[in-house]
């Protein structure tokens, strides 16, 4: 009996491996090799290159498979073949707007392939990027940045808004109209180009916008010390010659012929300019300004008379021009991605500084009032 027991023991010993592997459930397979990420770069050139510029559809294609994943706008007939059958002329299906603001199936076709290549990395939970050293802004009625362009145009009514009072002014001969009145002629001019090159950005454009910009800065610096110091008609005058020579020469050395705009340099130069501007100013409304009671208009004519001495009354309005435009322009260096693709940090600056315009004029208007007591003054006098 215990022979059989141990028998029957030894046979289940030597099946239960057997019995174990036929039981158990199969390995599972291997994992498939992981999918390549998509490269954009190369997608985005595809979709320009060999499918908008042949078919006239701004096409994404899978860089894995090549299939179309998604198709931006609709398709441009016209612009099959690269738009060689345009003679020039703008896409039958393009509205107004694009034709006014010069849009061609080049300049399209980035576009609407921009705009696929956005929405293929929103499905995928990528943040946007920038394409041709812009964020993806959304096209509205044609203009590249709907919102920075109506800021401009609200920049430049606020400017606007005071050249009637000025000219009369200047017209007057007050001391100093015809200066300020300069001042807001090169900022309305300005904010015209800044507005033109948020609707469209071509070369003409950025060139004029930047333009705008430099004339500016050069004018305020030359305005203050004319300002603050008071020189004779003629040595104004020189002042103004060398200011435009300087000028002259900024522009022709960063924006020289068939090279890149030399965007570091400009800025730099602009800091410098704009830094000498408020330090000549604030010192001068802060430390004791002066003027000389003599009669006469414009910028800083000559002649004699009496000197006065005081703080400025306007330079409370003067320091808050200066702290909430500079403060509000702070706000650039948080380079993010438009909200709604059409809010960046550029444009809530422009949306901002309206308000600071007002500081500014304010100012303006207590130093005509200064001027003109002085002249009645020195009427009084003589």
């Amino acid at each position: 009996m215990v022979r059989r027991v141990v028998s029957l023991l030894s046979l289940l010993l030597l099946f239960l491996p057997t019995l174990a592997v036929a039981t158990a459930e199969p390995p599972p397979p291997p994992p498939p090799p992981p999918k390549k990420p998509q490269n954009y770069a190369w997608v985005m050139d595809v979709c320009v290159r060999h499918d908008c510029f042949k078919t006239g559809c701004a096409s994404l294609r899978d860089s894995n498979t090549g299939n179309v994943t998604t198709t931006a706008g609709a398709c441009v007939s016209s612009c099959a073949d690269g738009g060689t059958s345009l003679n020039g002329t703008s896409p039958r299906e393009f509205d107004a707007a694009l034709r006014v603001l010069r849009w061609d199936c080049a300049s399209d076709c980035k576009y609407r392939c921009m705009t696929a290549v956005e929405r293929a990395r929103r499905r995928e939970g990528l943040e946007p990027k920038k394409y041709y050293g812009k964020w993806p802004f959304a096209r509205v009625l044609g203009t590249q940045e709907i919102v920075s362009a109506v800021a401009s145009v609200a920049n430049g009514g606020a400017h606007a808004w005071r050249l009637p009072t000025l000219t009369r002014a200047a017209k007057r001969r007050m001391r100093f109209a015809a200066l300020w009145l300069g001042f807001t002629l090169v900022n309305i001019n300005a904010w015209i180009w800044s507005v033109l090159f948020h609707c469209r950005e071509l070369p003409f454009t950025h060139y004029m916008d930047y333009l705008g910009v430099n004339i500016v800065f050069f004018y305020a610096l030359y305005a203050a010390f004319v300002r603050a110091f008071e020189p004779s008609a003629r040595r104004a005058a020189a002042l103004a010659v060398a200011f435009v020579a300087a000028a002259v020469a900024h522009v022709r050395h960063v924006n020289p012929p068939r090279q890149r705009y030399r965007y570091e340099y400009n800025m730099r130069a602009m800091f410098a300019l704009i830094g000498a501007f408020w330090v000549v100013m604030l010192w001068w409304a802060f430390r004791g300004f002066r003027f000389r009671s003599r009669g006469g208009g414009g910028g800083g004519g000559g002649g004699g008379g009496g000197r006065g001495r005081g703080r400025h009354p306007g330079r409370r309005w003067l320091l808050a021009f200066g702290a909430t435009f500079h403060v509000a322009a702070l706000g650039e260096v948080f380079d993010y991605p438009p909200a709604y693709h059409l809010v960046d940090s550029h444009a809530v600056w422009h949306c901002v500084t309206p308000g600071c315009i007002w500081f500014w004029y304010l100012f303006v208007k207590e130093d005509l009032k200064v001027a003109q007591t002085a002249t009645a003054k020195a009427k009084k006098n003589n």
